[in-house]
């Protein structure tokens, strides 16, 4: 909340440096594709981005409308490009190499964007989501590429699974939920844990790997976030019991063949 930007090496597990913007609330903070660029917003709606090398102010945008940036996103395919969201539900495209940095504008919400996200299907797909309890998906190269799609909760958080449909959403009443835009009813995975408190942050892994005792480690490549982020909130309500305790005791009186369909029914029981 005072305008300091500190920026940490964990590998030395030291304060690198420390940038100071304005006295102001950071609201936003953003690396580019190289790791050179920070981009730093605050809630009057000026950027200023810091070169990493330098450590110091290379650059600055002031929004025309004064009002915070609560999202940044740097283009991974468009040279010196940065998208912000903000308060005033706008979606902007910058130029920050040139003098008149504003390149496009996009009117999207009727109250504050939450959520910026690009797709993985193309990076020039962005996804948004705010308070009015709206995603929309802009395609950035066409003149009117936006598909609106209202939900049953405002979004305060949220991430893309897979390519620019499928999503996992925070709400402002405590709501996970997964999203699927091509369907009617794309609200299609209600996730329980949360207390209705406001969710700040969501996020997904998209490969990892399940490592069950006695079992051996698999890969899970495709669709593999969704798998994951399944798995770990349904063991919030109800821990499986260890599956080698209970076939201990059973599986040292029968042969081995008949041992191996035991485990595998108990494995069975317990997924």
């Amino acid at each position: 909340n005072n305008g300091y930007v500190r920026v940490w090496n964990l590998k030395e597990q030291m304060l690198d440096y420390t940038s100071f913007t304005k006295y102001t609330e950071v609201t936003a903070v953003q690396w580019d594709p190289s790791g050179c660029l920070l981009a730093v917003a605050n809630s009057v709606g000026e950027i200023n981005l810091i070169d990493h090398r330098k450590k110091t102010i290379v650059g600055s945008i002031t929004k025309k409308s004064y009002q915070g940036v609560r999202s940044l996103h740097f283009s991974s395919n468009r040279k010196n490009t940065l998208f912000t969201a903000g308060s005033d539900g706008q979606l902007v495209m910058y130029d920050y190499s040139l003098k008149d940095q504003c390149l496009k504008t996009w009117s999207l919400h009727q109250n504050k964007i939450t959520m910026l996200k690009s797709s993985e299907d193309s990076p020039d797909i962005l996804i948004t989501g705010g308070l009015d309890q709206m995603i929309n998906v802009v395609d950035v190269r066409e003149k009117s590429g936006v598909s609106v799609f209202e939900l049953s909760f405002p979004i305060t958080a949220g991430n893309v699974l897979k390519g620019n449909h499928s999503l996992v959403l925070g709400g402002y009443y405590g709501e996970v939920v997964g999203v699927d835009l091509r369907k009617s009813n794309c609200e299609v995975m209600k996730y329980t844990g949360h207390s209705k408190t406001t969710i700040t942050s969501v996020d997904v892994v998209k490969n990892t790997s399940v490592d069950v005792k006695g079992a051996k480690k698999q890969s899970i490549k495709e669709d593999g976030r969704e798998s994951i982020c399944n798995n770990s909130l349904s063991q919030i309500k109800e821990k499986p019991p260890l599956i080698s305790k209970n076939i201990n005791a059973e599986s040292k009186t029968i042969e081995k063949k008949e041992e191996t369909r035991v485990f595998e029914a108990k494995t069975k029981d317990v997924s």
